[in-house]
């Protein structure tokens, strides 16, 4: 067994990857956003102390932000940023050298170095990080990943949630080296290694969940429609910037036919197609508001999230969030000037 979290893991080092300086906090709130979810960044201090050091890597589906304040970081994810973003995502929180704590679901929970916590971005949440001691600044880690592709391979997925869970030798430390090692040779990994990576990542998360020992998880079983409907989210998810992408070729994938496939998908209140084209539009709605993806041109942005048509994109997306494309772009490098 590994000694106490503190004694483990406070001297962990930054990874090998460029940390940009972050000086004002409206700067880091919009990377929060792009990174991770929709959500309020702010600090408890100023000048000086608002400094923050970031280092970002987007791996297939999962998104990883290494964070470093010398300051009093809060962030919180309120109903308003989940009706905004419409996000059904797990965000792993991993402290380096912080103590971190999280209110969500009416539950508090506090992580030290050496542990991890799993929250659902379907619900609101608080979180605040706390270096230490006085004299050095916090760090941690935070991982985006798609809920389905975690409820793919577990069905009880969500039952881990609020849970202080110890990074223990075996499974619990090669899924921390692996994303470690992740984030430090994100830039050197083709398009097909994202997704063989992300892969990999997921099943570290995973088999980590379902081999901690202390873990105090509801008996639960999901339905075979439930667990057809997450497999099919997951294909879906894995496959978003490909035009030919189509309710068909997810039920062959599945196995099933088409129209159980649908009926399936009915009980959300959602069908088929509008969940693929909502993923969509979601996954271009983020790339528009990163400021680091100017260079693209809309109709590429689109291209690259399975778009062809850009009228029918453009018209899709004024429909679904209230504004063009291009008002959108233009709305969020305003934010970043200010």
């Amino acid at each position: 067994m590994m000694g106490s979290p503190r004694e483990s893991f406070a001297s962990c080092a930054t990874p090998a990857i460029p940390l940009a300086l972050a000086d004002n906090p409206l700067r880091v709130d919009q990377i929060v956003n792009a990174e991770i979810c929709g959500a309020h960044y702010y600090t408890q201090a100023q000048s000086a102390d608002s400094k923050a050091y970031l280092g970002t890597a987007r791996i297939g589906a999962i998104s990883i932000l290494h964070f470093e304040s010398q300051g009093f970081p809060r962030c919180d994810r309120r109903p308003d940023h989940i009706r905004s973003d419409n996000l059904d995502q797990f965000v792993l929180c991993l402290p380096i050298n912080a103590r971190i704590q999280i209110q969500h679901q009416g539950l508090t929970t506090e992580i030290l170095p050496g542990e991890f916590l799993l929250v659902s971005t379907r619900k609101p949440i608080q979180g605040a990080m706390f270096a230490l001691d006085v004299n050095s600044c916090s760090s941690a880690r935070f991982v985006r990943v798609p809920a389905s592709l975690l409820r793919e391979r577990i069905a009880c997925a969500d039952e881990y949630s609020n849970q202080a869970i110890p990074i223990q030798r075996g499974t619990g430390k090669l899924m921390y080296s692996l994303l470690d090692e992740a984030l430090a040779e994100s830039a050197f990994f083709s398009l097909d290694d994202s997704h063989r990576v992300a892969t990999l990542l997921v099943d570290g998360i995973s088999h980590t969940l379902m081999s901690n020992p202390h873990r105090v998880l509801a008996e639960c079983q999901a339905s075979a429609g439930e667990q057809l409907l997450q497999r099919a989210k997951s294909f879906i998810d894995a496959n978003l910037s490909d035009p030919t992408l189509n309710a068909a070729r997810v039920a062959q994938h599945c196995h099933v036919s088409l129209r159980y496939l649908h009926s399936v998908f009915k009980p959300s209140g959602e069908t088929l197609s509008a969940h693929i084209r909502e993923q969509r539009l979601l996954q271009c709605r983020v790339a528009l508001r990163n400021d680091r993806l100017r260079h693209l041109a809309i109709i590429d942005i689109a291209g690259q999230w399975g778009f062809e048509d850009p009228s029918h994109f453009s018209r899709s997306y004024k429909r679904r969030f209230g504004k063009t494309p291009s008002e959108e772009r233009f709305l969020g490098s305003l934010s970043v000037r200010r």
